[in-house]
Formats: C-alpha cells, structure tokens, sequence
C-alpha cells in the first residue's frame, strides 16, 4: 500500500517537471506560488531531505501526514535561508562582477 502511495506522488511531482519543462513560462510567471517555489528551489533543495530524515524518526505517520509535515517544515526554513544566505549571496556577487567589469580595462 506505501508503495502504490509513493508512485502516485512520483506521478504527480513528475507530471508537474514535465509540464513546467515542455512550457517553462507557463511555470514561472503563470503561478505565483510556482515562481515562489522556484526562487527558493536550491534552499528546499538542501533542506528537504534533512527534514525527512528527521521527521521519519517518528513511528506511526502516513505517508501523506509525512509529506505535509516535511514541506512544513522544509518551506520555512528555506525562506529564511533564501532570504538571509543566498539572495546577499546573490547581491554581493552581482557587486562584486559590476565593480570588476568596471575597473577592467580594454584590449
């Protein structure tokens, strides 16, 4: 029975890549919740699996309640790491390559 749960959201995660692969803008500017997701994606990326393996420490949850559970856990802290680490990462970068570009002389 767990296994038939976890291949309909396999399905379901999958049909979702392919649609937002075969019409990239319908994802990101059609949804804001997918453009949302998508800004944060390497933040969900890293957090997700560590809020699993935590999360299955806990006997006696459904593979559903585990999901929810794992995204409400996940989607906060990819926030606040999106938010405090990677967009001033994403800044100082920008910076750092305007102010290279800059002082760069021609050839």
């Amino acid at each position: 029975m767990k296994d038939q749960g976890i291949a309909t959201w396999a399905l379901i995660c999958g049909s979702w890549v392919l649609l937002a692969v075969a019409r990239p803008n319908w994802a990101s500017r059609e949804i804001p919740a997918v453009r949302y997701l998508a800004e944060r994606s390497y933040a969900i990326y890293l957090l997700h699996l560590e809020a699993l393996a935590i999360l299955k420490r806990l006997d006696g949850l459904s593979l559903v309640m585990l999901l929810i559970l794992t995204w409400a856990i996940t989607i906060p802290l990819a926030e606040l790491l999106f938010r405090f680490i990677e967009r001033p990462g994403m800044r100082l970068r920008e910076r750092f390559s305007a102010s290279r570009s800059a002082t760069a002389s021609p050839h």
